[in-house]
């Protein structure tokens, strides 16, 4: 067995500074890849040594904490900082969850999804974190023992080896949706890929058969379009998708007895109109009565469906009422006199 002894990989000296031995062996440079790059572009808490406990002025600056950072996944075991990172992102996680289930807000809904992928930023920088720290302490313990350096570890570690924190760890939506999340993050070197868009995190949700709250909660108002091909049959499109909706209890379109509701009545109004409604329109079309009360139960009845928390129809003084999505019907050609002749009748 060698009797050599272990050399300090790095030393800090009484003025805060940091100094590597040159000597030993080191990693290569991984401040450009994607996993770190994700934990520098994350917000973090104000790393600490043990020594900038006693003074800590020049401790939070952005030099010294960019040092700590990349300090931490430089291969040598000691996890005071990885404890440090883990315990906030954890934290910020934690607080989120809590947020959605005091607010009662479903993953899908808009602000639902922007939650969940804040949420799911934290674990994969806690994902990233675990797994890079681990990889890259047992990384240099086999450089080491390769160059015959004494290793500043007796073994390879494991989850074993670190914090409770991170033997703790368990990701809110699954392992598989933070996998999806994550991707290849952790081997690939450099891409683009970054940055996960709402979208992406209602798709991965999705393909997971997590329950979701509205059918399209991230798509543009728009993007989405109603079209009646008869009074009771309403082609529903968005994102290539095409959905024929019935009006019934179910749907909220129907009442119990059995009676097209507020909402029907007025989006049929909207349909007529090809989604805008003025005072000149509710004029000459007969069929167009519609009341503010019922025009917001149908936003209501358009933001359950959808999962969208924005305003579906705009007002004011001037244009009315307008639909900030597609509204039209097939079955009636609406006359210049606001007349209606039914297409299927010849």
């Amino acid at each position: 067995m060698s009797d050599k002894k272990t050399k300090p990989i790095i030393t800090i000296t009484s003025e805060n500074e940091v100094l590597f031995d040159d000597k030993i062996p080191q990693l290569l440079d991984f401040k450009s890849e994607d996993w770190y790059r994700v934990l520098q572009d994350i917000d973090k808490p104000i790393l600490l040594w043990q020594i900038d406990k006693k003074d800590s002025s020049r401790a939070t600056s952005e030099v010294n904490q960019a040092l700590k950072l990349e300090t931490a996944f430089a291969g040598v075991h000691n996890p005071d900082l990885l404890k440090q990172l883990l315990d906030y992102w954890t934290l910020r996680r934690d607080r989120l969850i809590k947020q959605l289930e005091d607010q009662n807000i479903g993953r899908t809904t808009l602000i639902g999804v922007d939650k969940a992928n804040q949420i799911l930023a934290y674990e994969r920088a806690i994902w990233i974190a675990i797994n890079k720290y681990i990889q890259n302490c047992n990384k240099l313990y086999d450089i080491s023992l390769a160059k015959d350096y004494p290793a500043a570890q007796k073994k390879h570690i494991s989850i074993s080896n670190l914090p409770q924190v991170a033997q703790d760890f368990q990701p809110n939506y699954g392992l598989v949706v933070l996998n999806q999340y994550c991707e290849d993050i952790l081997d690939r070197t450099y891409s683009e890929r970054i940055k996960i868009d709402d979208n992406r995190v209602a798709a991965i949700l999705n393909e997971s058969n997590i329950i979701i709250d509205g059918l399209c909660p991230t798509i543009d108002w728009k993007d989405i379009s109603f079209v009646f091909i008869r009074k009771e049959e309403i082609e529903f499109r968005f994102q290539g998708k095409l959905l024929i909706l019935h009006p019934d209890y179910e749907n909220g379109l129907k009442s119990k007895d059995r009676k097209l509701t507020a909402e029907c009545r007025t989006l049929w109004a909207f349909a007529l109109t090809r989604g805008v409604i003025t005072k000149h329109t509710r004029k000459i079309i007969r069929d167009v009565r519609v009341t503010q009360k019922n025009v917001s139960r149908l936003r209501k009845w358009l933001k359950t469906l959808t999962g969208q928390q924005s305003n579906p129809i705009k007002y004011n003084m001037v244009d009315g009422y307008k639909c900030r999505f597609s509204v039209q019907q097939v079955v009636y050609t609406v006359e210049s006199d606001g007349t209606l002749t039914d297409r299927f009748v010849s």
